[in-house]
């Protein structure tokens, strides 16, 4: 539950931060000086939007997350089945080389 807890608010912030990128270039005009800009609004306006999604994705309990989360387990049953197949096949193969007997005609 607590490694849940972190990776959702992790993705929270990320989500967050992407936000408030996304609100913050389009207020800020081409060609404008550093002077000309309104910063005081363009914080306030990104702060807000920035807050909205944080609360949103907390609220919503991050469907990502969780998406993650079985991506992950569905990656470690993979793995599982692989190293078993690995095993099984290493074992045929001994098996296999255990079993071949030359022939006392020399052939086979």
């Amino acid at each position: 539950m607590k490694g849940t807890f972190k990776s959702t608010i992790i993705a929270a912030l990320k989500r967050a931060a992407w936000t408030a990128a996304e609100v913050a270039i389009p207020m800020i005009p081409v060609g404008a000086s550093v002077e000309e800009i309104n910063w005081i609004h363009v914080i306030s306006v990104v702060a807000v939007a920035a807050l909205i999604s944080l609360l949103k994705s907390v609220l919503l309990s991050m469907p990502e997350v969780e998406l993650e989360e079985q991506v992950k387990a569905q990656a470690a049953v993979i793995a599982t089945q692989q190293i078993e197949t690995d095993i099984t096949e290493s074992s045929l193969e001994t098996s296999e080389e255990d079993l071949e007997v030359d022939s006392p005609d020399g052939i086979g």
